[in-house]
């Protein structure tokens, strides 16, 4: 799976680090050459599907923000402008009848858009090969939309399209804190996305896509307009990710929701049944005490960060995705096998893989790794393993993971990669490689 999908933690953030970290698909960045010389890759689909993307190396604007979607990039510049790349088709970025690809850099808004408050964070997703949808968030708490309107997922309760940003249509008043997005079933012709909010108030909208019942609305029907998620006994939510089929909150006491399809354990409750609304999980292996702290999703798992530094897994274990030490598929959360005396502070899962890190810097990963994507030499992952680390650099696991390769921002303020490009025909680079700007 190819979705991006954001863990986002209200505490324990590391002041001494940027906070943040990106992690890229794998046809929006490849290791490049050091001079500047624009690539073009193929990134392959998990159906087959294929799509051109380009990128290039050389010292440019770094991005502080960012995202991805098979086959774009997106992010925040320094200048806080929104920047993007890559290849696209009809009616996705930039309004174009026809495909059109850019090499380098290039403001996402037409001329003479002015974004009326300072963007802050970005978010991706790519239902469909050759479209995309980009949210933005301003802060001023406003959520913009651009790009594919399909399913919904502009949010102005209509399926169109827009090269021009348009206003995520909120109810009034509404403060949005946080964006979290996923793609599941990536095809030519169709596909599955939808997407998650978190407001000042702590409440969650979600819209888009709804098959599984990911939107936690009640239904399984396509929300084209922010909808509020209602949590038993009105529960306030600090923390959101959005799965392949479902979703995952943590509330500002600790406590664990799930909601959408229960296969294989997914939702965490100890059974199978899907959910439509919200549904508290099963504690399962946490101690008692220890509060959930963030929630990440990958395409069947789901992940949670406790107050005791640990991470709980359940769902699909499939080539140790949870790292439990075992390729079993729990349905209750269950303790990662994580070093004894190690503690994390930060999290974040690909469709397949999870990183965390220390309140140190240093990275760990666990799960699928044919492709080099933990940045450790290939072969399958079963628990927490440290990633070897360049000298006096240091990590947070934040952001976004793609299905096969990884970028994450270090606290040198430069982009490292690791992962194979395109999968699986391109070179697999299986330790962290520094990434020469601009790196978007």
């Amino acid at each position: 799976m190819t979705a991006r999908h954001r863990a986002i933690a209200p505490a324990r953030r590391r002041s001494h680090l940027r906070p943040l970290v990106c992690t890229i698909a794998a046809a929006a960045l490849a290791t490049v050459a050091a001079g500047g010389t624009p690539t073009t890759t193929t990134a392959r689909f998990e159906d087959g599907a294929t799509a051109e993307a380009l990128v290039s190396a050389g010292p440019g604007l770094q991005m502080v923000r960012a995202a991805t979607s098979l086959p774009v990039a997106v992010g925040i510049g320094q200048d806080g402008h929104v920047y993007q790349r890559g290849s696209v088709g009809e009616g996705a970025l930039w309004g174009a009848s026809t495909q059109v690809t850019t090499s380098t850099p290039v403001l996402a808004t037409p001329a003479g858009f002015t974004w009326p408050s300072r963007p802050v964070d970005i978010a991706a997703a790519g239902p469909i090969a050759t479209r995309a949808t980009v949210l933005v968030l301003l802060e001023d708490g406003t959520v913009w939309a651009f790009g594919y309107g399909g399913q919904g997922l502009l949010g102005q309760g209509s399926t169109s399209n827009s090269a021009t940003p348009v206003q995520v249509k909120f109810p009034a008043g509404t403060k949005v804190t946080a964006l979290s997005m996923n793609s599941r079933g990536l095809s030519t012709t169709d596909g599955d996305a939808s997407a998650l909010a978190l407001t000042s108030a702590g409440d969650v909208y979600a819209w888009g896509a709804n098959r599984g019942g990911q939107l936690g609305v009640g239904t399984t029907s396509t929300t084209t307009v922010p909808t509020r998620v209602t949590f038993p006994g009105g529960a306030r939510i600090a923390s959101v990710a959005a799965g392949g089929s479902t979703g995952y909150a943590a509330s500002t006491t600790g406590v664990l929701y799930a909601w959408g399809e229960g296969a294989e354990g997914k939702l965490a409750t100890g059974n199978s049944t899907n959910a439509l609304t919200p549904v508290a999980a099963a504690r399962g292996q946490m101690p008692a005490g220890v509060t959930v702290e963030a929630v990440a999703a990958g395409a069947n798992s789901g992940y949670a960060l406790g107050s005791d530094g640990v991470v709980y897994g359940w769902g699909r274990g499939l080539n140790g995705r949870l790292g439990t030490g075992t390729t079993t598929s729990p349905t209750v959360p269950t303790r990662s096998a994580q070093p004894a005396g190690v503690t994390f502070d930060h999290l974040v899962a690909g469709g397949t893989f999870a990183f965390a890190s220390t309140p140190a810097g240093q990275l760990y990963a666990w799960g699928w790794n044919d492709a080099g994507n933990l940045c450790l030499t290939p072969g399958t992952y079963l628990a927490p393993t440290a990633v070897p680390q360049p000298a006096g650099v240091t990590f947070t696991a934040d952001g976004a993971t793609g299905g096969y390769s990884a970028i994450l921002l270090g606290s040198d303020a430069n982009a490292w990669f690791c992962g194979q490009l395109p999968y699986p025909s391109g070179p697999t680079v299986s330790t962290l490689t520094e990434v020469a700007r601009p790196w978007l």
